[in-house]
């Protein structure tokens, strides 16, 4: 990835209270990562560039090459920082997305950058899409592929998107329909192998 476009998927909060990231190489393997990033292009069903990190603090210190070594560790904590936002929001990172291993929104969590802007807000426009998250989205450092399939437990959505989460590799099977937040998948709990944006 690009150092412009690094610089640019900084740290952002949205109407969900969504953390946005930028993607960078894997930690190493004794580390335990929580915080795993994709940036997604308009029209492209793999990520641009997808890794994890030990937490938050280590991905945004990468992500604004050092400048900022002291965000919060947990992402959440970072999206209430109102003075770590203000310092980022200049850099216009546009997060569609944050996928959670577990229900209300905890556990690991991968950041979804969308390279190409926001969404357009129109359902019928399939904006970005990962066809199948578990060979797609890097997993944890020490854990294999497909880590992320049949492992998202809640979502939230940004940049005026609306996720639909499909069972089926290639967007098939049971799905979510386009909902912009869930903290419990309920029937589609653990079960999610393909996302499209909207």
């Amino acid at each position: 990835m690009n150092r412009a476009l690094r610089a640019a998927a900084v740290l952002a909060v949205a109407s969900g209270g969504l953390v946005a990231v930028a993607a960078a190489p894997a930690q190493s393997a004794d580390a335990e990562p929580d915080t795993c990033v994709a940036v997604l292009a308009k029209g492209e069903t793999a990520p641009v560039d997808t890794a994890c990190f030990s937490d938050f603090r280590a991905l945004a210190s990468w992500v604004t090459d050092g400048e900022i070594t002291d965000a919060p560790r947990a992402a959440a904590v970072a999206a209430e920082d109102e003075a770590l936002q203000d310092d980022l929001a200049a850099l216009d990172a546009v997060v569609i997305g944050v996928e959670y291993e577990h229900e209300w929104l905890g556990g690991a969590s991968i950041t979804v950058i969308g390279e190409d802007g926001p969404c357009t807000g129109e359902l019928t426009d399939l904006e970005y899409a990962v066809v199948n998250v578990g060979w797609e989205f890097a997993p944890p450092p020490g854990q294999g592929f497909p880590w992320w399939n049949d492992r998202v437990s809640s979502f939230t959505t940004g940049g005026n998107c609306w996720s639909n989460h499909f069972a089926d590799e290639g967007f098939g099977g049971r799905n979510t329909g386009f909902v912009p937040i869930h903290n419990h998948l309920g029937g589609m709990n653990d079960a999610t192998t393909s996302i499209i944006w909207s």
